[in-house]
């Protein structure tokens, strides 16, 4: 009895194992085995065909297509295939974006055909049949999951379906580049970064300004609670027994000939090029601790003429 149940359970455990298609309440997987370009050229794929129609695109939703590479375990990137009309901006074309892209080497992209007219039309707009394509550049392999709510055909005959190439064939290209996920993209609305994992962007961030020449350009008005500027040489050094600290005579002359502190940048200059906070905050700094010891030496006077 052990033995006959262990051999129902391995055969279960082979079934699930080899199942490239699965549907989970409607939403549906399939996985495509190894599409790969095994020499110095780069291969085209065909992994499906999807119907849908001119204006009611929305109806079957969105297509997820993600590649993963046995070659690196971060290599991955996952793709979506959704149409214009979908986003609220005007005409009905369909478009792939790239959502995620993880690890070293990204040799592989989503591609679509041209559109077909399937000579069937809902509600006055025709039905077309999208080919999708996965692009493998040499030395190259990937699996590939599809991610769908279309309904799963052989031949179409209504635009909320799709076919999947179980077996795709391949077909030589010429090489190309990979879209990366940090192309430039522009929105009217707001955008929304969720996540609770660290952000790294290495190049420069402008906020109301499109040529930052920092890490953080702002053209406006910032509100912050608390600001850390990392700093050194902090001029304790004005205490120091050896500092030649200039008389005030002197200081005098400097801002009569010059209108401003010594040390200190001018307006113009200030305006100009702007303050480094760090510097600027030793600055002034150094000049209240002089101020102290001009009074101190000034205090010492007037006791001394006091006592006289």
């Amino acid at each position: 009895m052990k033995k006959i149940l262990f051999l129902c359970l391995f055969a279960f455990c082979l079934k699930v194992n080899a199942q490239t298609h699965l549907n989970q309440g409607g939403l549906q997987t399939s996985v495509i085995g190894n599409v790969a370009a095994s020499d110095a050229g780069a291969k085209r794929y065909l992994i499906a065909e999807l119907g849908y129609n001119s204006f009611h695109w929305q109806y079957g939703g969105a297509v997820v297509i993600e590649l993963y590479s046995p070659f690196y375990s971060t290599g991955y990137q996952k793709f979506v295939v959704e149409c214009s009309y979908a986003r609220g901006t005007s005409g009905s074309s369909p478009k792939v974006s790239i959502l995620e892209g993880y690890g070293v080497y990204q040799s592989g992209k989503v591609t679509l055909g041209t559109p077909v007219n399937l000579g069937t039309s809902t509600s006055g707009y025709d039905n077309f049949k999208l080919p999708i394509y996965v692009d493998v550049r040499y030395y190259a392999q990937f699996k590939v999951k599809i991610t769908y709510m279309q309904n799963r055909v052989n031949d179409f005959d209504n635009p909320n379906q799709i076919k999947i190439y179980e077996s795709p064939t391949e077909t030589a290209i010429d090489d190309f580049v990979v879209p990366q996920v940090d192309q430039n993209f522009a929105s009217t609305g707001s955008l929304l970064l969720d996540g609770s994992e660290n952000s790294y962007i290495m190049g420069n961030v402008g906020i109301g300004t499109k040529t930052p020449q920092e890490k953080l350009s702002v053209n406006g008005k910032i509100r912050a609670k608390e600001i850390k500027v990392e700093t050194a040489g902090w001029p304790d050094y004005v205490f120091q027994p050896h500092y030649d600290l200039t008389p005030l005579e002197q200081v005098e002359t400097f801002i009569k000939t010059n209108g401003h502190l010594p040390g200190v940048p001018s307006a113009q200059k200030a305006e100009q090029e702007g303050v480094e906070l760090g510097e600027m905050n030793k600055v002034l700094l150094k000049k209240i601790e002089e101020l102290t010891l001009h009074l101190i030496e000034l205090k010492k006077e007037v006791e001394q003429l006091r006592r006289n």
